[in-house]
């Protein structure tokens, strides 16, 4: 599923990424006149895809990404490490994504937005069949609790590891295997509602979060 995307990273060595991240922090906090530009540049791919993956196409996106950039910058003087920049704009993307889907729960409550309502929005690069499955995959995770939502789909749809995503949701691997199970399961049942999803989930290439 996490090929139906058209975000990628740019590629280099860790060591030379590591290096590159530390001095672009040490720039910002300096308060170098570029800097604030080049730390858009590295982190907001990242946000986007973390944002994505969570979310699904969505019109709140570019609000979104702008929101956890936001974040990130005013957050960086607490990165300890700041060769951790990769994983810590994952974490704020991720807290980014469930504060996001916190509130729409809790505008459904009162019944502003009902619990159906996922918008269709174009994503660019995406056939309109991966663009369908996409959007059901949204319309799936909408209706499972966001704290199981984010793990599931930062493990199964984005493919990162039971420690990446514990450590993007601040929880321990125990809670954060539970989540994913729980996720899981809602999602094999909701999934085969979904006539975009139906065929993917009934030719066994559903392989699950320990796929």
């Amino acid at each position: 599923m996490a090929s139906h995307t058209h975000l990628r990273l740019a590629s280099s060595s860790r060591d030379v990424a590591a290096d590159d991240d530390g001095a672009l922090v040490a720039r910002v906090l300096a308060r170098e006149p570029t800097a604030l530009r080049d730390l858009y540049a590295r982190t907001s791919p990242l946000l986007e895809r973390v944002l994505l993956r969570t979310i699904g196409p969505d019109g709140e996106l570019e609000d979104l990404l702008h929101e956890a950039f936001i974040r990130v910058l005013e957050s960086l003087d607490k990165l300890v490490d700041p060769r951790a920049l990769p994983g810590w704009t994952v974490r704020i993307g991720a807290r980014t994504a469930l504060d996001c889907l916190r509130r729409r729960r809790r505008m459904r409550w009162l019944r502003f937005r009902p619990p159906e309502e996922v918008p269709e929005v174009a994503v660019a690069g995406l056939a309109d069949e991966s663009r369908a499955v996409l959007t059901a995959t949204a319309r799936v995770l909408d209706r499972i609790p966001p704290e199981d939502r984010v793990a599931f789909a930062l493990r199964v749809i984005d493919g990162r590891t039971l420690a990446e995503v514990a450590d993007a949701c601040d929880c321990s691997l125990a809670t954060t295997k539970r989540r994913i199970a729980r996720a899981e399961t809602a999602f094999v049942q909701l999934a085969r509602t979904e006539p975009a999803l139906r065929p993917w989930m009934e030719s066994g290439r559903w392989g699950g979060a320990d796929g």
